[in-house]
């Protein structure tokens, strides 16, 4: 079986093919399947991967909550899709006017609002777009109405919905777009039949459907849209072939194909409408912690990597992931970095 090992050096990837057993090596999580990879010089990029650093993307920022950065209270980055290296961010949002301390939930709206919330926070902070530096929320909810325990997920729907995983009460809770302080959830998904264990990072297809990570059910579970209350999800992706351990964030590329952010094991990409005990049609292995997943308008999927690291891959159509760009060093100050956004 092929494995790849990652070499890191000074923030960059070295993919190197290597003849071993990779059963039981991914820190932890459920053996990957075997893939080959074409290697990237470091020092002098072929013509073809200059061009691959092109992107041709619509967004010019992506965004990530970085938990641990800031000096130990974390905070909102932004880096513009074309940085590359150890560069510093294009926006931070930090300080005691944010409200935010060790921030890992992110989700931006189509207006370039900046929702967040503190690590297992029972609050969120909404930004205006172009927020920076030490700036206040232009709302905050939270709350007894609200009813969150803790969320380290969130979401937005295509009406503008604000939607919030909290796994200590194993629920989903929905809120109007303008929410703002002590309000209750317009709706909330939750009870046994749901199958919710943990639910943290969501996306929605396009066609509505949410779909939900399950971090300790090692599983994907989906709703169909407009469900509320005790619902049995319409699909579950869960199984030994499947190789989740611990997903944590999910988002789905332009060809509907799904992707999830597994902390033990990588992205695994699966194809549009899987469901069951099914491969991934593709697996980005990690061993710096995948946290955050993201897929640009060209396809490409970017990567939060909780060591302190964003990656931009290219899949190919055989299922070869390409490693097309790498931001990290000290000068990004990320640490800690949980879900992406673009904007």
């Amino acid at each position: 079986m092929i494995k790849f090992a990652l070499a890191r050096q000074y923030g960059a990837y070295a993919f190197v093919a290597a003849l071993a057993g990779c059963a039981g090596q991914t820190s932890g999580g459920a053996p990957v399947p075997p893939m080959s990879q074409a290697p990237i010089n470091q020092t002098s990029p072929t013509a073809t991967q200059n061009e691959l650093l092109q992107p041709t993307v619509t967004p010019t920022l992506v965004f990530t909550a970085n938990r641990d950065g800031q000096g130990g209270k974390g905070g909102v980055l932004a880096f513009s899709v074309t940085a590359s290296g150890n560069v510093a961010p294009a926006e931070t949002i930090t300080g005691s006017n944010t409200g935010l301390f060790e921030p890992d939930s992110l989700a931006l709206d189509k207006n370039g609002y900046i929702y967040a919330a503190s690590d297992s926070g029972a609050t969120v902070d909404v930004f205006a777009p172009n927020s920076h530096g030490n700036a206040k929320p232009s709302r905050t909810i939270g709350g007894p109405k609200v009813t969150l325990g803790a969320t380290e997920g969130l979401a937005i729907d295509p009406s503008g919905d604000l939607w919030v995983s909290d796994y200590l009460n194993e629920a989903i809770l929905e809120f109007a777009p303008a929410a703002n302080g002590n309000v209750a959830p317009i709706a909330t998904i939750g009870g046994a039949h749901t199958q919710l264990n943990t639910p943290i990072g969501m996306a929605f297809a396009s066609d509505g459907d949410l779909y939900v990570a399950n971090r300790w059910g090692a599983s994907i579970v989906a709703f169909a849209k407009g469900t509320h209350g005790n619902a049995t999800p319409i699909l579950t992706i869960a199984g030994s072939n499947t190789h989740l351990n611990a997903p944590f964030a999910v988002a789905f590329d332009p060809a509907g194909r799904l992707l999830v952010a597994d902390k033990k094991v990588g992205v695994l990409v699966f194809a549009a409408g899987a469901k069951g005990n099914v491969a991934p049609f593709a697996v980005i292995p990690e061993n710096a912690g995948a946290y955050g997943v993201a897929a640009a308008p060209n396809g490409h999927v970017w990567v939060a990597l909780f060591a302190g690291s964003i990656e931009e891959f290219e899949i190919t159509p055989s299922g070869q992931p390409i490693l097309v760009r790498n931001i990290a060093g000290s000068n990004t100050t990320l640490s800690g970095a949980t879900f992406l956004a673009f904007h």
